[in-house]
């Protein structure tokens, strides 16, 4: 809560499984209020999702009051790089994102987090680890000191890894994957579940197995202007 003792209020922005994950967080959060989900599935908007409602799609949220602020739920290995790309182009003001803490994650004094970052359940970020903007850690994971992840990052649950680890803009690391440390994970890297990694990722690879090893490229890498993510 601010000095007025007001709580946040919070628009999640994707109203799936993720979503649904994110608002247990706000709810078990006493300085955070949940209004609602934002979501381009039209149908979604009658149903609601869970006990809150849709209150429309993503780009209305210049309609909302100015005091509301948003996270996203929306990530996926498959689509991570076009969700980034989708946020990206809202051009929601820095000022508008929230961070979602969840009660039960266990963070150093010393890590420094972006905007718009999720920290899921039982997730533990050792000293001097610094998440980019919009990343999310889904719940489980543990990241070891100094490690920098990048902007629009996504660990699912369970991932580990050690420490001084770096990960690029709009990757995405499957659950129950091992990153050993010191590594390189490139940006729009995809990282398998449960895929230990022993090496560097280049990016916009797409990496599975133990030990894993590089099987393809990410499509949507190749299709979009790479160069978007050059930018701060």
């Amino acid at each position: 809560m601010d000095g007025m003792g007001k709580a946040q209020q919070v628009i999640i922005l994707g109203a799936g499984g993720t979503g649904i994950l994110i608002a247990d967080s706000v709810l078990r959060d006493p300085a955070s209020n949940l209004v609602g989900f934002l979501d381009d599935d039209a149908q979604k908007k009658s149903i609601g999702c869970g006990q809150f409602p849709v209150l429309g799609p993503l780009s209305s949220w210049k309609a909302l009051p100015p005091e509301w602020c948003f996270i996203s739920s929306l990530y996926g290995a498959k689509r991570n790089v076009a969700f980034y790309l989708k946020i990206r182009s809202l051009d929601i003001p820095e000022d508008r994102w929230a961070n979602v803490i969840d009660a039960s994650a266990i963070m150093s004094s010393s890590v420094t987090l972006g905007y718009g970052v999720y920290v899921g359940p039982a997730t533990v970020l050792e000293p001097n680890v610094s998440l980019g903007n919009w990343c999310a850690m889904l719940g489980g994971v543990y990241v070891a000191h100094d490690t920098r992840i990048d902007t629009y990052v996504a660990c699912a649950n369970s991932v580990s890894m050690a420490g001084g680890v770096k990960v690029g803009s709009a990757a995405f690391i499957g659950a129950n994957a091992t990153v050993r440390e010191y590594l390189r994970i490139g940006r729009c890297a995809v990282v398998g579940m449960g895929a230990t990694v022993i090496r560097d990722i280049p990016e916009g690879s797409i990496a599975v197995g133990n030990p894993s090893k590089v099987v393809g490229t990410n499509t949507l890498f190749e299709e979009e202007v790479v160069t978007v993510y050059d930018k701060p």
